[in-house]
C-alpha cells in the first residue's frame, strides 16, 4: 500500500480514493486498465512524458504500472469499469480514440458486484431499501394533499443516478370520500430521491407512506418498472386488466418478480378492493394483472414490479396476507402476523425487508387504515405483520414482501 504522501492538509476525496484503491489491492484487486479486457488505444509517447512529467516515472515504470496487461489466465476480469476505483484518472489525450477514466472517489457498482463474487462469504447488497411517512413532514390531524420529503441515502455516492420503486405500506384515509392516493418519485439523484405522497380532489389523507426500493443503474440483474391504468378516454371503472411487461434486458431462464400497489382510486360508498399479481414469467417479461371485484368501482391503480434471478444468493421475496391467519370474516381482527424462514444460506446477516400491498378489501363504512412493518429479522427469517387500528374494518390485506 502506497500512502506516501499524505499530510495534514490532503483533501478528504483523495484520502477516499488513495485508501479504498490501496485496499482494493489487498484484496487482490490489479488496475483496472490492466486487465484482460481493457484493449485500451493507448497513445504511448503522450503518456510517457506525462507520467515522466507528474511522477518522475522511468519509461520501465510507465510500463510496469500503466501499459502492461494481465492475461484471462492470469487474473478473473469484468467488463473494463471506467468508473472503478481500481482506475487510474486517464484524460481523453491518453488515448487514441478518446477513451477516457474520471477521477474515481468511490466503490463503482461493477467494484461491489465483483468483489461480493470473488468473495461470496460477505454478502454485499446492491439494493437498497427504506420508508418515508407522511408524518415523517406533517402531524397527522393536519391533512393535505401533498406529503413531500428527501431521501438521503446512505453510504458513498453511487457513481449513476439508481432507480427507485415505491410500494403503498401506509395510509389512514377519512370515510365517506374517495378513496385516492398515488405515490410518486420526482426527483432523484445520485445522493438522493424527492417522494411524495399525493390525493386530489376531496380526498382526506390523514397519514400515508411507502416502501421504497433502490435499484443499482446499468445492474442487468435488477430490473423494475411501473404501470399504471391510467386512460382519460376510458368513462367506466376497471374490472380486469391484463398488461404485457418486457424487460429491457432478457434472463438467462424465468426471474423471479414482485409486483405491488403505488396508487388506488375507488368510488366512495364501496369497498376499497383492488388485486395485483404476475403471471406467464418468461425470460423477456412477465404479464401483470390489475383485478377489482364485486361492487368496487376502482377508477385507477398503480403497479410497480421488481425482477432479480431466481436463487440469487443476497435476496429472496414472498408475499404474505391475512387470509393465512383468519377468515375475511374477522375484519375487527386488526392485528395479523406470522413468522417466515427464509431459504438456506441466503444471507450472511441480516436482511433490510421491503414490504408493500398487493391486495386490498377495506370497508367503506370507516377510515381505511392500514401499517405493514417486519420484526425480529435475523439471517434465517423474520415475522410479518398486517396491521389496522380503530375502527377499521379490514377484510382482506395482502402483500408482496423482498429481502435484501
Amino acid at each position: 500500500m502506497n500512502f506516501g504522501w499524505f499530510n495534514d492538509n490532503t483533501d478528504d476525496d483523495e484520502f477516499s480514493r488513495t485508501v479504498v484503491h490501496e485496499f482494493g489491492h489487498a484484496l487482490g484487486c490489479i488496475h483496472e486498465h490492466q486487465q484482460p479486457n481493457a484493449n485500451i488505444q493507448w497513445n504511448r509517447p503522450v503518456v510517457y512524458d506525462a507520467y515522466r512529467i507528474s511522477q518522475g516515472w522511468t519509461r520501465a515504470q510507465v510500463d510496469a504500472q500503466v501499459f502492461n496487461q494481465y492475461t484471462a489466465a492470469d487474473v478473473t476480469a469484468s467488463a473494463l469499469d471506467n468508473l472503478s476505483i481500481m482506475e487510474y484518472a486517464i484524460p481523453a489525450e491518453f488515448t487514441l480514440n478518446g477513451w477516457s477514466a474520471p477521477t474515481n472517489t468511490h466503490l463503482s457498482q461493477t467494484d461491489v458486484t465483483f468483489i461480493a463474487t470473488m468473495y461470496p462469504g460477505v454478502n454485499v447488497s446492491p439494493l437498497d431499501t427504506g420508508v418515508f411517512n407522511s408524518m415523517s413532514v406533517r402531524p397527522w390531524n393536519t391533512p393535505t394533499s401533498d406529503n413531500r420529503g428527501t431521501i438521503k441515502f446512505t453510504g458513498a455516492p453511487l457513481p449513476a443516478v439508481p432507480q427507485i420503486l415505491l410500494g403503498l405500506n401506509w395510509f389512514d384515509m377519512g370515510h365517506g370520500l374517495n378513496f385516492r392516493i398515488r405515490s410518486l418519485v420526482e426527483q432523484v439523484t445520485t445522493a438522493s430521491c424527492t417522494i411524495n405522497l399525493q390525493s386530489w380532489a376531496d380526498t382526506v389523507n390523514y397519514s400515508s407512506g411507502v416502501s421504497w426500493l433502490k435499484l443499482p443503474a446499468n445492474n442487468q440483474d435488477f430490473q423494475g418498472g411501473t404501470f399504471d391504468t391510467t386512460d382519460p378516454t376510458r368513462t367506466t371503472a376497471l374490472g380486469q386488466v391484463t398488461h404485457k411487461i418486457n424487460f429491457a434486458h432478457a434472463y438467462a431462464s424465468p426471474p423471479t418478480v414482485v409486483v405491488f400497489l403505488t396508487s388506488v382510486d375507488t368510488e366512495k360508498g364501496r369497498n376499497t378492493r383492488a388485486k395485483v399479481y404476475a403471471t406467464d414469467v418468461q425470460t423477456d417479461g412477465f404479464n401483470v394483472h390489475v383485478d377489482s371485484t364485486s361492487d368496487t368501482l376502482l377508477w385507477n391503480a398503480g403497479i410497480a414490479w421488481f425482477a432479480y434471478p431466481t436463487n440469487k444468493k443476497g435476496i429472496t421475496s414472498g408475499t404474505c396476507s391475512t387470509s393465512d391467519v383468519r377468515s375475511w370474516e374477522q375484519a375487527s381482527q386488526l392485528a395479523n402476523s406470522r413468522p417466515v424462514t427464509f431459504p438456506d444460506q441466503t444471507f450472511d446477516k441480516a436482511p433490510r425487508v421491503f414490504m408493500a400491498v398487493n391486495q386490498l378489501d377495506i370497508g367503506y363504512q370507516t377510515n381505511a387504515r392500514i401499517h405493514l412493518s417486519s420484526s425480529n429479522v435475523t439471517k434465517t427469517g423474520m415475522e410479518w405483520h398486517i396491521d389496522a387500528w380503530g375502527d377499521t374494518k379490514m377484510y382482506l390485506a395482502g402483500v408482496s414482501w423482498i429481502a435484501c
